[in-house]
């Protein structure tokens, strides 16, 4: 089983894209979905969606900005 290795910059980028996913789906909740009493699964599967992908597009901003920072200086 290989594991694998993230550098910093994927972390940094992982861990603020699911805390802004999950703040952006918390200022879309009332547009997206009118006031409800109760809980609603959808809205839980919407949230855990939303995190997930900003998540996924932060690492992935992360290594390139890694990626970049390591092509301009020569080692």
């Amino acid at each position: 089983m290989a594991l694998k290795v993230r550098s910093r910059g994927e972390k940094v980028g992982s861990g603020l894209g699911l805390l802004l996913g999950i703040i952006g789906f918390n200022l879309l909740v009332p547009i997206l979905f009118e006031k409800q009493a109760g809980f609603d699964g959808s809205q839980m599967l919407w949230a855990a969606v939303t995190a997930l992908v900003c998540s996924e597009l932060g690492a992935r901003v992360g290594k390139w900005l890694d990626v970049r920072v390591q092509a301009k200086s020569p080692e």
